[in-house]
């Protein structure tokens, strides 16, 4: 058997099942393994790329349902002849930024949606090395195989040349996208759920609001938002090394980290702390409740959520919940009306969030009680 023409990285980004399939996606589809041509075992390839057995298993369930592989139990793992395949349209995925829930469970739900409906996509990390080297893992998908559209999901500057140049139509989802030359624009749009928000504070009795996060992303829309509703708002902005990480989460860290010095460094306190990160909330929260602070009677506390994932707190927390399922479903129904040559209506998408109140701030009627007390 032919010895696999990658390597696993450990110093990337990528997670070791994304290198795994990245690396046979490219051999199938360049012609380094032919069609009906045989590899190793599980337990071969764990061992060819030095990586566990539970990490190939994953890469191959991706391999498979794509259709670059075909996986028989005792009868091993064959490169597929893909002018057999069932998948009517091809579109490349490309992902930018770090990894975390939100953006896993949303590629996720897209990339399933599309199997369903026999699309096949291919998932690629666009990543500060990958720009760097000149896109060359990019470069390689486009060259090998046909492509019907590419979904830009994040950021689409320095891409636009490529795809212009290669007359690839594409979709862009940016925050705010402006999709110069695209089929259409997935934009984020949180603003209705943070004007309800800032009014719950606002009815709650909030005088001095702390956004504790990314001061681009959200950070700043909510603190204009309170400076409109007339309460004094600050800005603790999440480390930028630290947006990027999935599992172990420096996020719960850092937030852990900043609601200390928050503390100790701010006089007088915030009443009301907003979380732009689950994960910081929870660390944020840790350090308010080792401090001897009582939420909400000491100060109050809101949290951008995923949907089914709330962090585990002694109270409900009240937040802004985001739905990453949804979204992935979403933006995948665009996809599909652009591949079928319909025009959507409006042309794009917009994702947004709900506000839902919980027991982690006041209502005008608990805050009349504390004052009358």
């Amino acid at each position: 058997m032919k010895t696999l023409p990658f390597q696993i990285n450990r110093h990337a980004p990528d997670p070791l099942n994304e290198q795994v399939v990245n690396g046979l996606t490219a051999a199938v589809r360049n012609g380094y393994l032919k069609p009906g041509e045989r590899l190793p075992s599980i337990d071969g390839l764990a061992e060819e790329l030095a990586v566990g057995t539970q990490t190939v298993r994953k890469a191959l369930k991706k391999l498979s349902d794509q259709g670059d592989l075909v996986v028989r139990p005792r009868q091993g793992i064959v490169v597929a002849d893909r002018r057999k395949t069932w998948f009517t349209k091809h579109v490349v995925h490309l992902r930018f930024g770090g990894a975390g829930y939100y953006f896993n469970a949303k590629h996720q739900r897209f990339e399933s949606v599309l199997l369903e409906k026999q699309v096949r996509t291919t998932g690629v990390r666009i990543c500060e090395e990958e720009f760097r080297a000149g896109l060359p893992h990019l470069k390689l998908i486009l060259d090998s195989q046909p492509v019907d559209l590419v979904f830009l999901d994040g950021p689409s500057g320095g891409l636009l040349h490529e795809l212009h140049k290669r007359q690839i139509p594409f979709v862009v989802a940016e925050e705010d996208p402006e999709p110069l030359g695209a089929l259409a624009g997935v934009a984020t749009d949180r603003s209705a759920a943070y004007e309800q928000l800032i009014a719950h504070f606002s009815a709650g009795g909030t005088e001095h609001l702390c956004v504790v996060g990314n001061r681009a992303r959200h950070g700043e829309a909510v603190h204009a938002m309170a400076i409109e509703a007339g309460i004094k708002c600050s800005l603790l902005e999440q480390p930028e090394n630290d947006r990027s990480f999935f599992g172990e989460t420096p996020a719960e860290r850092h937030g852990y980290q900043l609601v200390q010095r928050l503390l100790c460094q701010t006089t007088p306190l915030p009443d009301t702390i907003f979380f732009h990160d689950d994960y910081l909330a929870r660390g944020g929260y840790l350090a308010l409740v080792e401090a001897g602070i009582r939420i909400p009677d000491n100060m109050q506390l809101a949290t951008v959520v995923n949907r089914g994932h709330c962090p585990f707190f002694a109270k409900v927390p009240t937040r802004i919940e985001i739905d990453p399922e949804r979204d992935g479903e979403t933006t995948a129904a665009i996809i599909m009306q652009l591949l079928k040559g319909e025009k959507p209506v409006p042309a794009g998408a917009t994702l947004g969030a709900i506000f839902v109140p919980g027991k982690t701030t006041r209502t005008p009627e608990s805050t009349q009680t504390t004052n009358g007390a």
